[in-house]
């Protein structure tokens, strides 16, 4: 009796040990799902406070725009009144040039007449007789006043000439003073034209980045939680399934083969996208290898989907049976349909080009040869994604 109720005790221990040990694998799975949940909450935060420094740089924008347009305007009145300044400045110029011309030409009339006066006065003194009488006085005296006449119309022609002269290089100084300010004044609306066409394509630009982050956001969120509930609806509809996803990986660390050759260019966990300043949450990993090249599962298993899937291109998932799936995506060509047994040596599909690459081509500031192929690869433990590097084998 005592021996019965002993096996009854040691059976409940048992018992509450191991519902005990799987509330704790659940409680810890729990608390992995909540610090997912935390990086997609930290993760559209980012993205948030990127869209709202490119709406602040929308508006410094526009602010720039509507000052330079201003200052457009502003130039062109100064430019009209200029050009009105400087016609009338031509004109006076035109006009003094007249004046001069006129004078100069009455004054080499008027110096000639007085050259021919004086000469025929000099004359008249030298052959002047002992008959010189009243008349010859009269006609000298005459004489003389017209040589005093033209003498004081000279200097006072001479005078007029002078000062014409004068405003003239005045006018022309300033005339080219005008035609240097109207250069520089047609420099600077030239300037402000092209700045205001720069900040309109900035401008635009700048709405166009911001409706694509915005897209890229919900589009990249989205196919990671859909990715997630159709893996957790395929782990449902397995009949292979044998042990509990909570019990984690039934393999040894790095016992697995690489799903295709090359280099590793996309970690699992956050990303830095570096121009955006922000981070995305990869649930996988990204070998980048040659276009076309062949894509192997890295275990035995079923294929449970087989197609197309948003922003992951053409996507197989297969259950190994051992409560664990893999999937590959950024696929070129799929050689399997779903329910197909999959082996380490036939290829399921050959490697495609990063459509999500592409997404991120102008934030990112990378860029993909045409010749490159990438496969995405996860690892997960019934719809929980895990790092698979350390299920991987190490490579030398």
């Amino acid at each position: 009796m005592e021996k019965r109720t002993l096996i009854i005790i040691i059976l409940l221990m048992g018992g509450i040990a191991g519902q005990a040990k799987g509330q704790a694998q659940n409680g810890q799975i729990l608390q992995e799902r909540r610090k997912s949940l935390e990086e997609i909450r930290q993760q559209i935060e980012e993205k948030r406070r990127e869209i709202e420094k490119y709406r602040q740089e929308e508006e410094k924008i526009s602010s720039e725009i509507e000052t330079f347009k201003k200052l457009e305007k502003k130039t062109g009145r100064e430019q009209i009144e200029l050009e009105k300044t400087l016609l009338e400045s031509r004109t006076r110029n035109a006009d003094a040039k007249t004046k001069f011309d006129a004078l100069n030409l009455a004054y080499q009339r008027r110096l000639n007449s007085f050259e021919t006066d004086i000469a025929e006065y000099s004359v008249s003194l030298t052959v002047q007789s002992s008959y010189y009488g009243r008349k010859d006085l009269l006609n000298n005296t005459l004489s003389r006043m017209i040589l005093v006449g033209n003498y004081k119309m000279l200097s006072a022609i001479e005078g007029e000439k002078s000062r014409i002269g004068k405003n003239i290089r005045k006018l022309k100084q300033k005339q080219d003073a005008l035609q240097v300010e109207k250069e520089i004044l047609a420099k600077q609306k030239k300037a402000h034209e092209k700045l205001v066409r720069s900040k309109i394509k900035e401008l635009n630009y700048n709405k166009e980045m911001l409706s694509k982050i915005s897209d890229e956001v919900k589009d990249l969120q989205n196919a990671a939680n859909e990715l997630t509930r159709l893996v957790e609806k395929l782990k449902k509809q397995s009949p292979y399934r044998k042990v509990s996803a909570s019990s984690g990986l039934p393999l040894g660390k790095n016992s697995l083969p690489w799903p295709a050759a090359g280099a590793l260019v996309s970690r699992f966990g956050k990303e830095e996208i570096p121009l955006l300043k922000t981070k995305i949450v990869r649930q996988g990993i990204k070998i980048r290898t040659i276009r076309n090249a062949p894509v192997f599962p890295v275990m035995e298993g079923r294929v449970i989907y087989s197609g197309p899937f948003r922003s992951y291109g053409k996507v197989v998932i297969i259950d190994h049976e051992k409560g664990f799936f893999t999937v590959y995506g950024l696929l070129n060509e799929i050689n399997v349909r779903k329910n197909d047994r999959a082996a380490p040596g036939s290829p399921i599909g050959t490697a495609g080009i990063d459509t999500q690459e592409i997404l991120l081509k102008k934030s990112s500031g990378r860029n993909s040869a045409s010749s490159d192929g990438t496969l995405y690869f996860e690892i997960r433990s019934g719809s929980e994604a895990v790092d698979p590097l350390p299920w991987l084998q190490k490579r030398q």
